[in-house]
């Protein structure tokens, strides 16, 4: 009898290395996302503001945290990919997402107008609730935004609020550029109220030492916020599935119920 099985299995052995190898080169994703989102993405006090990161799987990156960012990273990680996030204002993420510049963003809230340009991930990333604060003791009897009638609202720049707030026009909406001057215009009343994030809006309170110094009225809508790629993207479909299954396997063996627990 002829042994050749052994010699012919290591031949077929090292031919494949190489192949392998390339393929779990190409499990990498390009991932944009924004800072100053606490608690969902945030700089980490030991951060040096690097814009990009290279985050292998079962790796962390010491500079960037946040729920969102736990739940994206653990999800693609349980499926093999490797992350190069990107670091960025909303408005530079959104550009660098429609020329080409990374893969994916989150996390993004669903609206008309995206849903033209934008495939979003069947599983989200995080919830959020969108609410006005007003000084404390201002009444205003509540009905929808149609009670803003007249009064001008603070919104910061480039956040979404969904689609019964794009069409509203029974007040003035006055963009402001972050969540502490939208506050602080609030105070010298120069606005009448401040659209947010409910979850993000109170977390920054917080850290201002402002804590229930604000009232909230009822919430006007909801977004649940997702990664997305661009419709003409080639591989944006196959990645956005691959987040999707990571997700479920989090869900399934316990690390979704860890990341919920260490933020809320």
């Amino acid at each position: 009898m002829r042994r050749v099985g052994i010699p012919c299995i290591a031949l077929a052995l090292a031919l494949s290395l190489p192949a392998a190898s390339a393929q779990a080169a190409r499990k990498i994703a390009s991932i944009a996302t924004l800072p100053g989102y606490s608690p969902f993405c945030f700089y980490t006090d030991q951060a040096n503001e690097e814009t990009w990161q290279t985050v292998k799987p079962g790796h962390d990156t010491p500079l960037f945290q946040g729920y969102s960012w736990d739940v994206v990273r653990a999800s693609f990680q349980a499926v093999g990919y490797t992350l190069r996030l990107r670091i960025v204002p909303w408005a530079r993420a959104m550009y660098e997402l429609k020329t080409g510049k990374v893969d994916l963003l989150f996390p993004a809230g669903r609206n008309a107008k995206r849903l033209k340009y934008m495939n979003y991930s069947q599983q989200p990333v995080n919830a959020v609730n969108f609410r006005v604060y007003v000084r404390q003791g201002e009444h205003v009897d509540w009905h929808g935004l149609n009670s803003l009638k007249g009064l001008t609202i603070g919104a910061a720049r480039g956040w979404n609020f969904g689609n019964a707030w794009n069409k509203s026009s029974d007040f003035t909406k006055q963009q402001v550029g972050s969540i502490k001057q939208g506050f602080a215009m609030l105070d010298r009343k120069r606005i009448d109220g401040f659209a947010g994030y409910e979850v993000v809006w109170d977390y920054k309170l917080a850290k201002l030492g402002k804590a229930g110094k604000y009232d909230k009225l009822p919430p006007f809508g909801q977004s649940r916020e997702y990664v997305t790629a661009l419709k003409s993207n080639p591989t944006g479909k196959q990645l956005l599935a691959a987040f999707d299954r990571g997700r479920q396997i989090i869900e399934q063996n316990g690390t979704m119920a860890r990341i919920k627990k260490r933020w809320r």
